[in-house]
């Protein structure tokens, strides 16, 4: 009899330097087996269990099991139960390489399946394939086999294994990304946020899964209480140590299908095969794969490309991401952050999860604090204080903190700088701390240009916000301000400027500018207005070109039906240049207060409304027009009316159009002075639009405050410094709008709830990222609960 062993007993029959790294690769192929999905037909082989060596007390159990259980899948249930009052498996006995390859052999013949979720392919899947009223929380085994015939296994990682389409590979860095035995869906329901899971079925029949109740119970006879192994792993070395890493690869593992398509990925396979010094070249020597590393990744699917990448390390695998975005192979727009989608998991006591921008990989938490921890720590890594040079150099830094720890004078300067000014003050006061900052933080050296791509490359990583405002109003204002300069000093001087080529240029793309941002104003204010966001797939999400063509149709829609006179109609299908964008403002007001003298054709139908708003709620259902201009309040409409109208006035009244045409058509003595009368009419014109929200600028939390109610005022600001504070808890959480947190465009003017509930969205760039999820999510018929408890057999 074993009795019950405390963690020093355990620890002491079983020491970790000894046992540690094979007991754990035993439970690592033990997960893999426990998770997986077999058909009626399946048997445990002879190469199976005669790789499994048992223990003395495994044997004692195997003994009591001979008359109810076969001897194969007698021992290879001791390896799924493993540990009890003792081990059952002898870790160091076993032949873990054969065993690995006989499951190995099984993963790529199919005999053992794992879903591929990575990506959208089986969500896709499930969606087609699914009855079309109803969706359910467990599917039946045929319905499981169904779905996955014909789709590759599943990229999932334990420890050190990878598992896919080639069987399990060996990886250079140990993850946790534990195979997942469910597809996901949406519900019909359009205001539910929710990703709901429908649990996959394997066969209860073969003997290794009708049997697995009778070991489990011949264990509870001995005793109901295991030894004390969580607490022997919990102390154990390595899981003690790898658990606490903020910068561990895990989020990586599931993540990669999310946010690259396929040519991505084979981008990626490419990069390692001839930059990690071999390594992953002989991984793919070992799968049977020859040729250049084009050739090779050509020649494979996302799922096989996704399991040869994961055998790289995470500083192979993120420099191979952040190499491949900073020489634009793989092309991440300004201000696109790519997460899991399907798979967005955290990992690790820091919850952190998976962002790919512009400025690479970086590892995030959800959690608040950890960036400024990281900060700290890179601080004291770019200076040695132990080292006097270093120690004196970072109190001149800080010298204007009047305190005199220098532990204290570095808390208080990280803690009264804001991020961006402590990143810049140390990173770029000598070139020794970018070399530190670089190696800590894995920066690719061809992104960092110039100080500001530096500092913002250093945020990124640390998880701190980067500045990613409108490019093209930035670009104007820039613009604007030069132009004024030189033509008020022109004019001071009485130095003839009109020709001067140079100033004709710069007039010339000043015009260019303000046309972009006007039109950019024009189809996103037009989008907001009139277009039902809640009947969206994405809500609140702003997508350039299907806004352009949205807002393109219903202005003219608007010039054809509202504009009697042929000659001030637009042809919004046409070239935009200023006179017609500064009439489609007009037209815009106009087409709005025609909606509104008859708000009933605009009616959404009962049947499309969520069913929690047709009832008693907590919550409040606002949008109860297909056009949500219409659900504003009543000021609100007449404020956004009135500002529309004042901005067409102001391009109109001071004739920017025909300044335009003086300074872009070879005019060869264009007038000066109505230019410069003219610059006063569109700054007043672009400010107007951008203090009343119809410009996509960024909108940031800043800070937030909470009392003993929990009630609390999220405030966020742009960086021309406008402050605004969200009231939360809020009737309006199921819309759908943006997370506070998100950087997001908010439409001042446009109040539809007191105190401060406004429109608010998100710009999605079009890019290989956003293509993927385009059409998502996908929502069809009903949900019916039926909620099956996961039996005890493998792969439950």
């Amino acid at each position: 009899m074993v009795d019950v062993l405390s963690a020093d007993q355990l620890t002491a029959k079983y020491p970790y330097d000894e046992y540690l790294n094979p007991l754990l690769q035993l439970m690592d192929i033990r997960a893999i087996l426990s998770d997986c999905i077999i058909a009626s037909d399946y048997r445990v082989s002879r190469e199976m269990y005669e790789k499994i060596i048992l223990t003395p007390y495994g044997d004692r159990v195997l003994e009591s099991l001979k008359s109810k259980v076969p001897y194969p899948e007698a021992r290879v249930l001791c390896l799924l139960e493993l540990l009890h009052l003792d081990l059952l498996v002898d870790p160091i006995k076993s032949d873990m390489a054969g065993l690995l390859e006989e499951i190995s052999g099984q993963i790529k013949s199919r005999a053992i399946l794992l879903p591929y979720t990575s990506g959208r392919l089986l969500y896709d899947k499930a969606y087609r394939v699914a009855p079309k009223d109803n969706y359910y929380s467990m599917m039946t085994e045929k319905e499981t086999a169904e779905l996955l015939s014909e789709t590759p296994q599943g990229v999932f990682q334990i420890g050190k294994l990878v598992t896919g389409p080639f069987g399990i590979l060996q990886s250079q860095s140990s993850r946790v990304e534990f195979p997942s035995r469910h597809v996901c869906y949406h519900c019909a329901d359009k205001s539910c946020p929710a990703i709901h899971k429908c649990w996959l079925s394997t066969a209860e029949k073969p003997p290794i899964n009708a049997h697995r109740d009778k070991i489990q119970k011949q264990l509870e006879k001995e005793s109901t209480q295991p030894s004390a192994w969580d607490e022997y792993f919990r102390f154990s070395p390595r899981r003690s140590l790898g658990g606490r890493s903020d910068l561990k690869g895990d989020p990586l593992v599931s993540v990669l299908g999310d946010v690259f398509n396929l040519e991505e990925l084979r981008l990626i396979l490419s990069w390692l095969l001839d930059n990690t010094r071999g390594i992953v070249r002989r991984t793919a020597g070992y799968c049977q794969l020859a040729g250049s590393s084009g050739q090779i990744a050509a020649s494979l699917d996302a799922a096989s490309c996704h399991q040869l990448i994961l055998t790289a390390s995470d500083r192979d695998l993120i420099g191979a991401i952040d190499s491949l975005i900073a020489d634009k192979e793989i092309v991440v727009t300004q201000g696109e952050i790519r997460r899991g989608v399907l798979n967005d998991e955290t990992f690790g006591i820091y919850d952190t999860r998976a962002e790919i921008g512009e400025y690479g990989v970086r590892l995030v938490s959800t959690r608040p604090g950890l960036a400024v921890l990281r900060l700290r720590r890179l601080v004291e890594r770019m200076y040695r204080l132990d080292d006097e040079n270093d120690r004196q150099e970072l109190e001149w830094q800080l010298r204007g903190e009047d305190i005199d720890s220098i532990d204290a004078k570095i808390e208080q300067f990280l803690r009264n700088r804001s991020p961006r000014e402590a990143v810049a003050t140390l990173l770029l006061a000598r070139r020794a701390n970018m070399i530190v900052a670089a190696e800590e933080l894995s920066l690719h050296e061809s992104i960092l240009t110039n100080d500001a791509a530096r500092v913002n490359a250093v945020l990124w990583k640390l998880g701190f916000q980067i500045d990613d405002d409108s490019a093209i109003h930035r670009s104007f204002w820039r613009k604007h301000g030069s132009l004024t300069h030189v033509l008020r000093q022109g004019i001071a001087t009485q130095i003839s400027i009109a020709r001067d080529d140079k100033v004709r240029a710069e007039a010339s793309s000043y015009f260019v500018q303000l046309e972009s941002v006007l039109q950019d104003s024009l189809f996103f204010t037009t989008w907001a207005l009139l277009s039902d966001h809640f009947a969206e797939s994405t809500k609140f999400v702003y997508r350039v070109s299907e806004g352009e063509r949205f807002s393109r149709q219903r202005l003219s829609s608007f010039s054809t039906t509202l504009v009697d006179d042929p000659v001030h109609q637009v042809d919004f299908d046409d070239l935009l240049t200023l006179y017609p964008l500064a009439r489609g403002f007009q037209i815009l007001a106009d087409g709005l207060c025609s909606l509104r003298n008859n708000p009933d054709q605009s009616l959404r139908p009962e049947r499309e409304q969520p069913s929690w708003a047709r009832r008693d709620s907590l919550e409040r259902f606002p949008f109860v027009h297909l056009v949500p201009f219409l659900d504003l309040l009543p000021d609100s409409q007449e404020l956004i009316v009135t500002r529309l109208k004042r901005v067409a006035q102001s391009l109109i009244s001071t004739d920017a159009n025909g300044a335009r045409n003086e300074w872009m058509h070879g005019n060869r003595n264009p007038d000066v002075a109505r230019l410069e009368a003219c610059l006063d009419g569109i700054q007043s014109a672009v400010s107007m639009l951008e203090h009343s929200g119809f410009t996509r600028k960024i909108f940031r939390r800043t800070r937030s405050e909470i009392d003993e109610a929990r009630r609390s005022k999220i405030y966020m600001s742009d960086a021309a410094g406008t402050e605004l504070a969200l009231m939360r808890p809020s009737q309006f959480s199921f819309l759908g709008l943006p997370n506070s947190t998100a950087p997001q465009h908010v439409m001042i003017c446009a109040k539809f709830a007191e105190p401060f509930e406004v429109l608010r969205f998100v710009s999605e760039n079009d890019s290989s990222y956003a293509r993927i999820w385009r059409d998502y999510p996908l929502r069809r018929g009903s949900i019916t609960a039926q909620i099956t408890a996961a039996d005890s057999v493998i792969g439950r």
